[in-house]
Order: structure tokens, then C-alpha cells, then sequence
């Protein structure tokens, strides 16, 4: 158990895909600041061996649920669990999502309706049900989890880079609508990292994800820091931010061209 005051009184951080990547990263980084954790992710076996290294080490209380955040229902049963706890959820970090490669059509349906669902649709409706006690509270912190593919548009990953440019338009109207209520909302954007992404969404060998990437814990450290100064949109990585200037400088076409240079597969 936590020393820092009983489990109701205590400050409590949702991570969702916290099973891995950035998700564990930013468990680390909220529980080394003595703040209780909600481990989200579908991976049992992962979260639980998460959940036992963060309570030997930083004494903090941590409660797993295994869902798959892309059904509603799940969802509901996240909140209906915290709230008869009566956890004081301060910080939510919307980190779970997923991609996948290839022609639009040639995509599974399932994962299709999917991708929606856990980008965009979960990561609103967890934001609508904790916004309310932030709000009355007058304190709270929202990360989301976008990426920099927010803003272009990505050829053989058109869903998913749209998925990410709804995450950075919602955050940043939320940041300006609750920016008087106390509550800080930020999207972070981070490029291709060593997170486990690009091998699960089929993109590993594409020569983005070549060379040295940042590590998970160094791109966490870096949104965690941005959503305690409640800065809106923060990218990675100063060629990701060039990158993401220069994409709204240049002529669309162009933009687009050179994207599906860096998409398009090897033949």
C-alpha cells in the first residue's frame, strides 16, 4: 500500500496501453512522483508484472483492469469500477491505440471498426466521463497520445494517420475550453519511436523506422513534462518539428508526394 494517505484520498493516474511502450513509461514516471496508478490494457500477464514492480519499488497503490478499450461497454465498466473505489482521478492518459499497413480495402473490417473505436472513440468517451470531477475540482491533467502523423495525410495508413489529426484537433479545443476550469489538456506528438508499434502494425521495415529511434521512456519524459506545464501540442524531436512546419507551409500536393515516398512498400 501507498504511504501517502489512504487509497481514497490519495491521487490517482489512468494509463491506458499501459501493458507497454509509452504506457508502462509513463506508469514509471507518475509512480516515482507517489501518485497510485489504473494500469489499462488488454495484456494481463504484462500489467500484472507492471503493477508488482511499481508497488516494490515506489509503494503506491496500482489496480489493473484488463480491457479491450475498442468495446463501449468495457469502457463503462472501467469508470463504473473507479468510481466505486472512489479514486480522486487527477491525471488520465489517453495512450492506448493501434495502426495497420496496407491498402485501405484489402483491411480486415474488424480492424477497421476497431482502429476508430481505441483511437478516437475511447480515448473521447474516457475524456468525457473523468472531465467532470476535474472540472469540480478545478484540477486535472489530460495527455493524449497522438503522433506526428496527425498532420499529414499517410497512404497506406490512411486511417490510422486520421485517427491521430481528430487526437491533436480535440486536444486542442479542449485545452482552450477548460483552460479556466483548471484542467490541462495536452496531445503529445511524437515520430517514430522504439516502442513496439512498427513491428505490431506491419510498418518495420519501412526506412522511417531505421536507425537510431528515440527510446519510450526518453519521448514519456517529455510529454510528461509537457502536460504538467499544460502546454497544448508538443512533437518530439526537432526534425519531427520541422517536419511538421514545413507540412503546413508546403503545398499539399508536394506534402502528399513525399509521404507516400516514405509509405510507399518496397517492391
Amino acid at each position: 500500500m501507498g504511504t501517502f494517505g489512504t487509497a481514497k484520498s490519495r491521487r490517482v493516474a489512468i494509463i491506458t496501453g499501459a501493458s507497454s511502450g509509452f504506457g508502462s513509461e509513463f506508469a514509471r514516471l507518475f509512480a516515482s512522483d507517489g501518485v497510485d496508478v489504473v494500469l489499462v490494457a488488454r495484456r494481463t500477464a504484462l500489467l500484472k508484472k507492471l503493477a508488482n514492480e511499481l508497488r516494490k519499488k515506489y509503494d503506491i497503490n496500482v489496480y489493473v483492469y484488463s480491457y479491450d478499450l475498442s468495446k463501449t461497454d468495457n469502457i463503462n465498466k472501467l469508470y463504473k469500477a473507479i468510481m466505486r473505489k472512489k479514486l480522486r482521478v487527477y491525471y488520465l492518459v489517453n495512450n492506448a491505440g493501434f495502426g495497420e499497413y496496407g491498402l485501405f480495402d484489402t483491411l480486415l473490417e474488424e480492424k477497421v471498426v476497431s482502429m476508430v473505436s481505441v483511437n478516437v472513440a475511447a480515448l473521447t468517451l474516457l475524456t468525457h466521463l473523468f472531465l467532470p470531477q476535474m472540472r469540480r475540482r478545478k484540477c486535472g491533467y489530460i495527455l493524449n497520445v497522438a503522433s506526428t502523423a496527425a498532420f499529414v495525410s499517410g497512404p497506406f495508413m490512411a486511417e490510422y494517420f486520421a485517427t491521430k489529426a481528430y487526437v491533436v484537433s480535440f486536444s486542442e479545443a479542449l485545452h482552450q475550453e477548460y483552460a479556466s476550469y483548471g484542467v490541462a489538456v495536452t496531445a503529445l506528438c511524437p515520430g517514430p519511436s522504439k516502442t513496439g508499434f512498427a513491428d505490431n502494425s506491419g510498418i518495420d521495415k519501412l526506412d522511417i523506422f531505421k536507425g537510431n529511434l528515440p527510446l519510450a521512456i526518453d519521448v514519456a519524459k517529455f510529454g510528461y513534462s509537457a502536460m504538467l506545464q499544460n502546454k497544448p501540442i508538443v512533437i518530439f524531436g526537432k526534425k519531427n518539428k520541422n517536419a511538421a512546419i514545413l507540412s503546413r507551409l508546403l503545398p499539399r500536393s508536394f506534402v502528399r508526394n513525399q509521404t507516400l515516398k516514405l509509405m510507399q512498400p518496397r517492391k
